[in-house]
């Protein structure tokens, strides 16, 4: 029923679109009375183009104080995470409302300008596609958040019932959640959630506010230059600053390398290592046997080693100095020094003499 009302209502729109502009451009076909069109493009003008200014003043004025609710979540997530994550989520939400406003009225302000027809129309083609790119983002991380939202409210009641205990095995971190009285039954849903971020704020892993939404903004960007870069020490710079990754001299990361979204910072590839086109370096996983476990651990490949195209590396995996993974493998595990490795799970192939790989060194 909803969708039926919101495709009549966007079809009434673009229709209403249609007549007014054939009505502005071509008015002797008198779909709509040329006094009217005129008497809407000045009433648009005034809005969007003469009031441009206190438009924007207005909605800075409001993103400032929506920021102040946004700081008063943030400090409340150390002691109250429902209620904090439930108050600066709703702030974030508010604050890319206003981004969307902001990006729609200028776009407004630019077509209903009182400058020349051709420069209006050439000023709001280019602005088209920046217009769409940050429309895009904007709306994409709105709906995220929302749906966020409404899952932290429905489970508001189920986070007291939750309890955590904290493992470690290796290089691996466990957060075990025990469900005890609650209706929770897997890790991916918001009242667990909420309970790992309190345990990783306690054990000094991350700050207070959520992680998940923190990496937003960065993974966005750090995926959109991984694609875009070319030159290999333009992609290592965007990827060390972008993520918090530790990236040696003479790093090659291929393009679409995917780093983790969550702990980025947690993987370190030391000086002279590649890693190949499409590759996954994963250092969390909310997939493990146990349905109520997060998992994590840092991720290493060390000097000279060389991970082959679209491979995956699971975390607390270490790749030793001058190791191979052959394209496609799935690493579960640490790779010998110079050590062939493929397959999925990747198995040894065989081993290699370090004058074998690199023979000028005899």
């Amino acid at each position: 029923m909803l969708k039926d009302s919101i495709i009549v209502l966007l079809g009434a729109i673009h229709l209403l679109m249609i007549i007014f502009t054939l009505g502005a451009i071509i008015p002797q076909i008198n779909l709509i009375a040329y006094e009217w069109v005129k008497i809407a493009l000045d009433y648009l003008s005034f809005v969007f183009y003469e009031c441009a200014p206190l438009i924007f003043i207005s909605l800075l004025l409001a993103f400032s104080v929506n920021l102040s609710v946004f700081v008063l979540g943030y400090n409340l997530c150390r002691k109250h995470r429902v209620g904090g994550t439930l108050v600066y989520l709703f702030s974030l939400i508010l604050d890319l409302v206003l981004i969307a406003i902001a990006l729609i009225a200028s776009f407004l302000g630019l077509l209903f300008s009182k400058t020349g027809l051709s420069l209006k129309f050439i000023s709001s083609i280019a602005y088209l596609p920046i217009l769409g790119v940050f429309l895009f983002f904007t709306f994409g991380k709105m709906v995220d958040t929302s749906f966020f939202f409404r899952d932290v409210w429905r489970e508001k009641d189920e986070y007291g019932r939750l309890r955590y205990a904290i493992e470690k095995s290796g290089r691996l971190t466990y957060v075990k959640i025990d469900a005890g009285e609650s209706n929770i039954k897997c890790v991916l849903s918001a009242a667990p959630t909420l309970l790992i971020e309190q345990a990783l704020y306690e054990i000094g892993k991350v700050g207070s506010i959520s992680l998940f939404l923190k990496r937003a903004v960065a993974n966005f960007f750090t995926y959109f230059f991984a694609g875009i870069t070319v030159w290999p020490r333009a992609r290592a710079f965007f990827t060390e600053k972008l993520t918090g990754a530790k990236v040696g001299k003479d790093c090659l990361i291929g393009q679409w390398t995917r780093l983790d979204p969550i702990f980025p910072d947690l993987i370190e590839l030391e000086e002279d290592c590649g890693v190949g086109i499409g590759c996954s370096i994963l250092t969390h996983s909310l997939m493990d046997g146990d349905r109520m476990t997060f998992s994590f651990g840092p991720v290493k490949i060390c000097k000279y080693a060389r991970v082959g195209a679209n491979s995956v590396i699971l975390p607390g995996v270490v790749i030793g100095e001058g190791a191979i993974v052959g394209s496609g493998s799935v690493v579960t595990r640490d790779v010998a020094p110079y050590t062939f490795v493929a397959g999925a799970p990747a198995k040894e192939r065989s081993r290699r003499l370090f004058n074998e790989v690199y023979p000028s060194f005899e």
